[in-house]
């Protein structure tokens, strides 16, 4: 059951209690204008040479587990031939359906779980921390996985490397560091 206070979305059944939320009020709107700016570096995915930039970042950094989140971003890495060990999608692609059969063929393990936009719910949160313990997983959500990129960053071991898209800009590549992961902790703390 859902209700509407103040153009804050508050979900009523326990198993689905929000962990974070964005609203239209005045005290988030500085939030939601840090987390429309990149989290880390901004990849041109226009640019010739950005596949083979992508590629030898992988190779220097070494990651321990490569995290995608977002269904362009998936796929763009897939048919570069970099496989993430985890690939967190919901089927659309800036809120428009997609059918991406193709990418479940890549992945051995599948969870599911339900997000609603704007949000990001314990279950959500919990099922990031729980696919990071397998490789080869895909977590698919119903609602959006936007914010699940906050979980991937907390949840990630240090030297992990997030991947996610930034509509008409590019791709994010965020460097799983301990203050990295402490910022967005700070961000995550904050608004639960």
């Amino acid at each position: 059951m859902r209700s509407r206070s103040d153009n804050l979305l508050i979900l009523k059944n326990p198993r689905k209690e929000r962990l974070f939320y964005l609203s239209m009020s005045s005290n988030f709107r500085n939030l939601r204008k840090k987390l429309k700016k990149p989290l880390g570096m901004l990849i041109a995915t226009s640019h010739p040479k950005s596949t083979e930039y992508i590629k030898e970042l992988i190779r220097v950094l070494k990651p321990e587990k490569i995290i995608t989140v977002g269904d362009i971003v998936t796929s763009y890495m897939l048919s570069s031939d970099i496989k993430p060990d985890l690939a967190i999608i919901d089927m659309k692609a800036e809120r428009k359906p997609l059918e991406r059969q193709d990418i479940l063929s890549f992945f051995t393990k599948l969870f599911e779980v339900e997000n609603p936009p704007g949000m990001l719910s314990y279950e959500a949160h919990n099922k990031v921390k729980l696919a990071l313990e397998n490789n080869n997983s895909l977590l698919l959500v119903r609602g959006e996985e936007d914010l699940l990129v906050l979980s991937a960053i907390k949840e990630a071991r240090e030297n992990s490397i997030i991947f996610y898209g930034m509509p008409k800009l590019g791709i994010v590549a965020v460097y799983c560091t301990k203050n990295k992961k402490k910022a967005i902790n700070k961000i995550l703390t904050r608004e639960s």
